[in-house]
Order: C-alpha cells, then structure tokens, then sequence
C-alpha cells in the first residue's frame, strides 16, 4: 500500500470544508480505475470515510479492451472490499448499443463510463461523482 503524508490529506479536508463539500455528510461515489490517480483520490476518500465526514461508495467501468482489465477491475473490487466501499462495476457490453460516438474508440468509451456513472449516481442517491484527472488526461 502506499505511505502517504497526512499533512497532504489535511490541506485537501480544510479547503473542502471551507468551500463547503463537506456539509451534511455527502454522498460521494468515487470512478475508481485503480491508476495512480484514482488510487489517490480513493485513499483520500476512504481516509473522509473514516472520519465519517462522507458517505462513499466506488464504481469501475470495464471496457474489456485489454487483456489486463480483468485483473484491474478484481483489483478495484479487492481494495473495495477491504476499505469497506460498496462497489460497482460496469461493463461495456450493458452500454455499447446505448451509445452513439461518432469519434474515436476513445470517445466511445468515455461516452459509456460516463452513462455508467450517472446511472450508478442515480441509483445509490450520491450528491456527486468524484473522478481523478491529471494534466494530460483530455474530456
């Protein structure tokens, strides 16, 4: 598992709180890949979890693209199961003849997790979808 510093953690809870995300104890469902972004956002939201300062549940949306998305998603699923996250996982074969792209593969499957999402949203009644993006990840 990774170490990571606290303070990090604390810095991120008080600008929370001071812009108000943090009121009333919300309901947050966390798109949980299983990279190195969402596995931080994840522990940073378990940590919230904690504290019982969120209500947290992780959805995981397999493509089925790549040989490896089986064993991400078990990951996903496993790291659920043992931070006490209800989990979903969603995948592409339930939304491929929902979707219309008319772009890329990429495209395609951003349009699927996204429906995926929203439905997993409303369903378990969360007030958000946190996801975690980096500096070179596009919309």
């Amino acid at each position: 598992m990774l170490k990571i510093e606290p303070n990090i953690f604390i810095t991120i809870k008080n600008k929370l709180l001071e812009q108000g995300f943090l009121k009333n104890n919300p309901h947050i469902l966390v798109g949980f890949s299983g990279g190195p972004d969402s596995m931080f956002l994840a522990l940073f939201l378990v940590w919230l979890k904690d504290q019982n300062l969120i209500t947290l549940n992780a959805a995981h949306f397999d493509h089925g693209w790549r040989a490896e998305s089986a064993s991400e998603a078990t990951f996903c699923k496993n790291f659920c199961r043992t931070n006490g996250i209800p989990f979903f996982l969603g995948e592409s074969k339930d939304f491929i003849d929902s979707i219309k792209a008319n772009g890329s593969k990429e495209e395609l499957g951003r349009l699927m997790r996204r429906e995926f999402f929203i439905k997993i949203k409303n369903d378990i009644g969360a007030n958000f979808v946190a996801l975690a993006h980096h500096s070179q990840d596009q919309e």
